[in-house]
């Protein structure tokens, strides 16, 4: 049974305490937030203990675990104080706010000899999990294009995440996603071609990145934050092209039809046939990257998926991305 605790007691913790519900080798056994109404509401909710210092809950609780779920630019400060105190740490992405920073993070791992791993949860997400197995098998066959995208309103959280600096809006938080996984499905990225706007935040709120892999396929990643308070739902979308099929999936949060809840499709069309409906695995996807890790834990084995070296690239993309914002060029690979 691994004893974990959650640091930073925002939206994305509450994912991550349902997750460790959903596992019989895991209990939530305490929370750490800076602001102690936020702490003691959380532990509330989720029947834990309370802390308000990291160091406090090391001491009393003894982790063996702690999933990092503060803002970005907090990442480095935080792995440093659990893996010197030998806890293992999941960590929300992106692993920092550029590459350069991100070397903090494999510093402290090395150091504490502990298992860290960066929570990319969409390589665990049904109907995004499944593509890199397809591609193994040959079904899609050669890989010509790729177009990712995701979409919402202004998060409500905003604060820091639309801070030019401390957060850097859609491209910090929602862009990663589907760079981070055209990393993991395709490689290193040659060259990135950016297009982006600037909304009153000061961020690149609104990003189209063009992006031609080492191995010669080319993809395109979409983010943007629509207007502030709109109700526009979340919406993610792909569409995969090979030589043998296309694949396509689209998500959108429950909006239009309350009733109806989430919509999902998904489909292939194979060469020379007809749209065929796939069925979309139903699974926690933070409970199948959590359950991941704790089995890297415990066969003592380096988590592959969500790896620092692996996340430390994928930051560096979005670094070469912002760089061709900024000067309207092609950013190539050094």
């Amino acid at each position: 049974m691994y004893r974990i605790a959650i640091v930073g007691a925002g939206a994305a913790a509450a994912l991550h305490a349902r997750a460790i519900q959903e596992l019989d080798n895991a209990m939530l056994c305490a929370v750490c937030d800076s602001l102690p109404e936020a702490a003691e509401r959380f532990a509330n909710t989720w029947s834990c203990a309370p802390y308000t210092s990291p160091d406090e809950l090391i001491r009393q609780e003894k982790p063996d675990v702690a999933i990092l779920s503060v803002p970005v630019f907090l990442h480095g400060e935080y792995a440093e104080r659990f893996a010197a105190s030998g806890v293992h740490v999941l960590c929300e992405k992106p692993i920092e706010m550029d590459a350069e920073r991100a070397l903090r993070l494999i510093r402290a791992r090395d150091e504490g000899g502990v298992k860290m791993m960066i929570g990319h949860v969409v390589r665990f997400w049904p109907g995004y999990a499944e593509i890199r197995d397809m591609m193994d098998r040959g079904e899609l066959g050669d890989i010509l294009s790729a177009v990712f995208s995701r979409a919402s309103q202004v998060p409500a959280r905003g604060g820091w995440i639309l801070d030019p600096e401390r957060g850097r809006g859609a491209i910090q938080d929602m862009l990663i996603h589907d760079t981070d996984f055209l990393h993991y499905l395709f490689g290193n990225v040659a060259s990135v071609y950016t297009l982006a706007a600037k909304d009153d935040t000061g961020c690149y709120d609104h990003v189209t990145a063009n992006l031609r892999f080492e191995n010669g396929t080319i993809a395109t990643a979409l983010a943007s934050f629509t207007l502030k308070d709109n109700a526009y739902p979340f919406t993610t979308r792909y569409r995969i092209c090979g030589t043998k099929a296309t694949l396509e999936y689209s998500y959108r949060a429950a909006v239009l039809d309350i009733q109806a809840g989430p919509q999902a499709e998904w489909f292939i069309c194979r060469k020379g046939g007809q749209p065929e409906p796939l069925k979309i695995p139903q699974r926690n996807a933070y409970a199948a990257q959590l359950s991941y890790f704790l089995d890297c834990i415990r066969e003592d084995r380096a988590p592959v998926l969500g790896s620092l070296e692996s996340a430390r690239e994928s930051i560096r993309i979005l670094d070469m991305i912002r760089a061709s914002a900024e000067s309207g060029e092609i950013v190539r690979e050094n």
